[in-house]
């Protein structure tokens, strides 16, 4: 997550490709994070800055990822416009 609004890239390797995981990915893709996965246990996230993340098109499913969602929660709300 902190590798998706780094700025640059973040080389990740040993990453744990268990569903969790992946959810994790996929959310930060629907932000509009690049992510690439050269091997199972290597990701690459190509960091959109502190700014960068743009909405979703459709709802974020962390399936059963409690961590993710509570760290996403946080990670997002600071980006919540105030205005209607």
């Amino acid at each position: 997550m902190l590798g998706g609004i780094a700025q640059g890239v973040t080389d990740i390797t040993g990453f744990l490709a268990g569903e969790d995981c992946l959810a994790t990915l996929r959310a930060l893709q629907a932000l509009g994070v690049r992510i690439e996965r050269p091997e199972d246990q290597h990701v690459i996230v190509h960091g959109v800055g502190l700014h960068g993340l743009r909405a979703a098109a459709k709802p974020l499913d962390m399936g059963n990822a409690g961590t993710a969602m509570r760290l996403s929660m946080g990670l997002l709300a600071p980006r919540v416009s105030t205005q209607r």
